[in-house]
């Protein structure tokens, strides 16, 4: 025992000796995993050769993105990072392989509900990005499209007018030549713009060649039709609508209303919801 210490102390002074030789052992581990960990990683990206690689999202999800490997070589999970509104998150699976021409879903948790920019880099470098959005379930906000033959119903908005239901042109509804129309609820106002800036509280659906006899392209398309003709549109009730074009099972899946589909991104026609299901315009509300 210690000379000069009672028994009690004695036995606190070792108790506290043996807590902090656990403790630091403890530590010791912990710090000696986390080691590893580092070295495994840091290993994994200094053996991998970013040149040839590449990424792209087939999808764009709710709370969650399916990327797809497009390059040449297979990619380690520890060379992507991914950035929703400018932020670094946390993701699932944060390892592995996404092997050339595969698929894999990646998931967030966590996320409040809204829209979410969603920017991918490999190795530092931005590959790909867009928006996704977070919801708990179907909209809280009444939105269906329907195409009509010659009037809207009572309630909805004319949207655009269609030639036909497949194999299509499109012009804006002032244009009056076709028999078409898409209609849609609770929609305060629509206007176009010759660009991409709908501006406001605006949400842009679509891209037309001219005012009439218009072939189609996708909102937002880089380049595209050198004279464009955009339709946007305006949500009742303070919501924003927010649409993309994916495939009819996508918008099934995340429960987005359709509202047209066409043959491709550019220089495409138009059709109904059905007409070309692998390339349909879809939206939510939030």
């Amino acid at each position: 025992m210690f000379k000069g210490v009672t028994p009690v102390i004695a036995i606190i002074l070792l108790t506290g000796v043996t807590l902090g030789g656990i403790i630091s052992a403890y530590i010791g581990i912990i710090s000696l995993t986390n080691d590893i960990e580092y070295n495994i990683e840091k290993s994994v990206l200094e053996e991998f050769d970013a040149r040839g690689a590449n990424l792209k999202v087939d999808v764009f999800g709710n709370c969650k993105i399916y990327l797809r490997n497009t390059g040449t070589k297979d990619i380690p999970m520890e060379a992507i990072s991914l950035y929703l509104d400018d932020q670094p998150v946390k993701y699932e699976p944060s390892t592995g392989i996404i092997k050339i021409n595969n698929v894999t879903e990646i998931t967030f948790s966590g996320l409040n509900y809204k829209r979410y920019d969603v920017k991918i880099k490999l190795m530092g470098k931005l590959l790909e990005q867009g928006y996704m959005i977070c919801s708990g379930g179907a909209p809280v906000y009444d939105f269906s499209c329907s195409i009509r033959h010659l009037t809207c119903n009572t309630g909805e908005t004319e949207i655009l007018a269609l030639s036909a239901l497949t194999n299509g042109f499109a012009e804006l509804v002032t244009e009056g030549n076709y028999n078409y129309l898409l209609c849609c609820d609770n929609i305060s106002s629509v206007k176009t713009v010759p660009n991409h800036d709908c501006g406001g509280s605006y949400t842009g659906l679509i891209s037309l060649s001219g005012n009439t006899n218009a072939l189609v392209e996708k909102f937002n398309l880089p380049g595209g039709f050198t004279n464009k003709t955009s339709i946007c549109v305006e949500f009742n009730d303070n919501a924003r609508l927010e649409c993309t074009r994916t495939t009819s099972s996508n918008c099934d899946s995340w429960n987005w209303k359709k509202l047209v589909s066409a043959s491709g991104i550019t220089n495409a026609n138009i059709g109904n919801a059905s007409a070309y299901p692998n390339n349909v315009l879809c939206c939510t509300v939030y």
